[in-house]
């Protein structure tokens, strides 16, 4: 725990051994059983998108609707060496989680010192909600690591000048924009982080002024497409949340990883009996040092710019979902190393007042992220489009249609069956379809045959009703059944 603690006899050497011991923990944390979880619909997406004829994939970087294009095109480039396994497609993933641990570290020793480096690296590297998205093939891990790097080089710019710091804060911003398009509220956070010190980086107005004006440049292709679908009456597809439920949904997310499971009473079974600690307590350990870092935190300025890291572009969200709902906690990763730098500036606080409680705190903090990194890594969570796929390869007749609800879904199962020729995609019952409109609809659609497969999952997103399923379960009966995580596949031999 010395190398925690900071002490003042620590060597530049040691300091540089214990960042690598943190590196080599977040690279482990996300190796591990890397391509232990099927890939889900969007996984597989991703795949797709990278493999589009070249010319239509850089025409994605000005389309409508396209979010993302930057990393489907590094994805392009990365399978083209690497292959198409599911370790292959999440490592650059990985390699973005491990890069955002080592970048938290850099921000850290900008806007404080060695402890509040070590720490938050520490807390990045151990974070749940980091690694499962270390661990998913899409653009989200490399997103977090890009806003890092903005953030260190934009700090860096005001701090010390500089024409190369200016260009390259403009050009990573600019980048992370086409990695994810709601990176793009990065710069009005940065931005009011600049105008609450503007006392203190006066002699960076010309060039603070002339960065944001240079950021408007990338975003223009973006906002030709975006503020005019703002005002249409395009529906995204995601509820609305009030303010309070997404910073709630984002407080549980990076505090507590995805997992819904008392992740702790299944790794500790005993530890309920004797200490009653259960995973909420991570979480009122993350609100107690949070709280202790905005009250007794000395460096008021870091904290302005941790605390408008992460509060401002949730509630941008919240005043763009009132006329279009767009929250997911996912969209938002980004901010997480903003809540992990602020337990840390609070472990600091904590550490000026009482070793042992500060011992204490951070090993609750490591205790949950031990049980939800377990839970995440050894229960099938994401739709298991695997074990689909090998059930029904194992069973199936060549002429045997498989019907698939969602239609979507098709693409990630034939990742692991194969063309699944012939095949339908359900109905879509939940514009007002009937009973009868669903039968003659799966009797076209599955050409007479007198048995099918159905795949099905996230079915409420397509035919909320279960008229599909009611169809099938009056006009023919069940031969095979299997429940899998988030999919459920079943045969039917349908009645003349």
């Amino acid at each position: 725990m010395k190398w925690l603690l900071g002490t003042r006899s620590q060597s530049k050497a040691q300091r540089q051994c214990s960042m690598m011991g943190v590196v080599l923990l977040a690279f482990a944390l996300r190796v591990y059983r890397l391509d232990y979880q099927s890939l889900w619909r969007d996984e597989a997406d991703a795949l797709r998108f990278a493999l589009l004829p070249l010319r239509e994939l850089l025409g994605t970087f000005v389309q409508r609707g396209w979010n993302g294009p930057l990393y489907f095109s590094l994805l392009r480039l990365w399978v083209s060496t690497a292959g198409r396994t599911e370790f292959a497609l999440r490592f650059p993933s990985l390699l973005g989680g491990v890069l955002a641990a080592s970048l938290t570290y850099a921000l850290g020793r900008r806007v404080g010192f060695y402890r509040l480096a070590i720490l938050g690296s520490l807390l990045v590297a151990t974070s749940p909600y980091l690694v499962w998205y270390s661990q998913e093939a899409k653009m989200y891990a490399l997103l977090t690591a890009g806003v890092l790097l903005s953030w260190h080089l934009y700090l860096r710019a005001l701090d010390q000048g500089g024409r190369g710091a200016w260009v390259g804060y403009v050009l990573v911003t600019s980048l992370c924009i086409y990695v994810h398009l709601l990176a793009v509220l990065l710069i009005p956070t940065q931005a009011t982080a600049f105008l609450l010190q503007r006392k203190r980086y006066r002699q960076q107005m010309r060039s603070w002024l002339s960065a944001m004006a240079a950021l408007t440049l990338p975003y223009l292709p973006l906002a030709r497409w975006q503020i005019p679908l703002f005002f249409s009456d395009f529906e995204t597809g995601h509820p609305f949340y009030t303010l309070s439920q997404i910073l709630s949904i984002l407080l549980h997310s990076f505090s507590l990883g995805i997992s819904p499971q008392p992740t702790l009473q299944l790794l500790f079974p005993y530890l309920q009996r004797w200490t009653g600690l259960f995973p909420h307590e991570g979480l009122i350990v993350t609100l107690f040092l949070s709280l202790t870092a905005l009250l007794l935190y000395r460096d008021r300025e870091s904290l302005q710019v941790m605390l408008c890291w992460l509060l401002l572009p949730p509630v941008i969200v919240y005043l763009i979902s009132l006329g279009m709902p767009m929250f997911n906690a996912r969209y938002l990763i980004w901010i997480a190393p903003a809540l992990l730098l602020l337990s840390g500036m609070g472990l600091i606080v904590v550490r000026q007042q009482s070793r042992l409680l500060f011992i204490l705190c951070l090993i609750a903090l490591l205790i949950v992220d031990a049980g939800a990194l377990w839970v995440q890594s050894h229960s099938p969570i994401k739709s298991d489009f695997r074990s689909a796929a090998a059930y029904v390869r194992d069973r199936r007749q060549p002429t045997e249609p498989i019907l698939f609800l969602i239609p979507y879904i098709r693409h990630t199962f034939e990742y692991y069956y194969g063309p699944a020729d012939p095949w339908a995609g359900g109905p879509y019952t939940n514009a007002g379809m009937s009973l009868e409109e669903v039968g003659q609809y799966l009797r076209e659609a599955t050409d007479g045959a007198q048995s099918l497969w159905l795949v099905m999952s996230e079915p409420g997103m397509w035919d909320e009703r279960g008229l599909l399923w009611q169809w099938l379960e009056s006009s023919g009966h069940r031969t095979d059944d299997t429940l899998l995580a988030r999919v459920r596949v079943t045969r039917y031999v349908l009645r003349d």
